[in-house]
């Protein structure tokens, strides 16, 4: 693993931008989630999706990063479900037929305040990693090179 950016603030670490979040979490698809790097900061229907990732199976991943709290993170990932269902692009990498994996990486764990309008959604997303684990890991691989 490599690609750790992370400051110290009080008796914690964070990562120091979101881009360097994203740094690291691309750098680390592989060991982090099994994925296979795909796109970062694609652009569709007027939006971006952080990464667009594939597992070995072609099945598309979509994550979406914060490096600090928002609880709208559900509603950015059901738009970016929406478009790429809609236009379904990168069709020589892709498998269409599977269900595109949603992963949220999130300050802590979302709690979906209105559960009916995106409960299909809620339960479309495989994995959640909070940033707190994501720099344990980050501080991990930082100080197995010292």
């Amino acid at each position: 693993m490599d690609s750790v950016n992370l400051i110290k603030t009080g008796d914690s670490w964070k990562f120091a931008t979101e881009a360097d979040l994203e740094d690291f979490v691309w750098a680390n698809l592989k060991e982090l989630f099994g994925l296979i790097p795909l796109k970062r900061q694609y652009y569709i229907k007027g939006q971006i999706c952080d990464i667009l990732a594939l597992n070995e199976k072609r099945q598309l991943v979509v994550l979406e990063l914060k490096n600090g709290e928002d609880r709208y993170i559900v509603q950015q990932l059901t738009r970016y479900y929406e478009a790429l269902i809609e236009n379904k692009p990168f069709q020589e990498e892709v498998d269409y037929g599977q269900p595109i994996g949603l992963i949220a990486i999130t300050a802590r764990e979302y709690i979906n305040e209105d559960k009916r309008r995106h409960q299909e959604y809620q339960n479309a997303i495989k994995s959640r990693k909070t940033l707190n684990e994501l720099v344990d890991i980050a501080l991990e691989t930082w100080l197995k090179r010292l």
